[in-house]
């Protein structure tokens, strides 16, 4: 018994240790975002770039800074905020229809910037004389059933792949009550901004192998402890 016990005590030493470089070898991933609206032949609606104009309301899509991260295999993230400003009171206005596209660029561990989501605004928006928002308007990033949705997509031009996924909440206001709330002003007259969040995830941590090679090390060197105090 001594002679297994011997035997089995470096095999968990290296398990251990090669549970330790799996997840110590997670992968730095840098990225930043873009969007662009589009007004889809509302009346009355222009855009420029990441800025939509209508009837005195102006959205913006601010894209993410550049942003480094590494999951082990998944992390938070943040995927750039929209925010709605008008200079004057206005009486409601009907957002529905409106699209925001954003570009996710990955820079690191390689490059690709084809992938990203479409966010589709419903509801109505406005201003009240006292700076107050008016009406609820949200963006969901999934064409039906929104709210609590996840929608992903992976880049795989290099080594880790990388999937990146952007989560829609479901909120508890009245319709259209699910998605990202947008609104113009808060009572205090500021800016409101709402982000965009989800997650990163490397695709090549092999999570559920690292974690049964994990417990059968700590069986092993534990049972060497056993037998010692025995």
């Amino acid at each position: 018994m001594r002679l297994i016990t011997k035997l089995l005590l470096p095999m968990g030493i290296v398990a251990l240790g090669t549970f330790s470089a799996d997840t110590a070898s997670a992968a730095l991933i840098t990225y930043t975002t873009t969007g662009v609206f589009a007004c889809n032949g509302i009346a009355g609606c222009t855009t420029i770039g990441n800025q939509a104009f209508l009837n005195g309301l102006t959205l913006t899509y601010t894209g993410q800074l550049t942003t480094n991260v590494t999951p082990s295999p998944v992390s938070a993230a943040n995927y750039g905020e929209i925010s709605v400003s008008g200079p004057v009171p206005t009486n409601n206005v009907t957002l529905t229809g409106i699209t925001l596209a954003i570009s996710v660029i990955q820079t690191s561990p390689f490059s690709q910037s084809n992938g990203g989501w479409t966010g589709i605004i419903t509801g109505n928006l406005g201003l009240a004389a006292n700076g107050s928002s008016t009406g609820f308007a949200s963006i969901c990033f999934i064409s039906t059933a929104c709210g609590n949705q996840i929608e992903s997509f992976t880049y795989s031009a290099g080594s880790p792949s990388v999937t990146y996924r952007i989560q829609t909440p479901q909120n508890s206001a009245p319709p259209p009550s699910n998605g990202y709330a947008l609104r113009a002003y808060s009572n205090g007259g500021t800016f409101e901004s709402t982000t965009f969040q989800g997650s990163v995830v490397d695709n090549t941590i092999p999570e559920p192998a690292s974690y049964l090679l994990m417990v059968s090390g700590l069986f092993t060197v534990g049972l060497f402890g056993r037998r010692r105090n025995s």
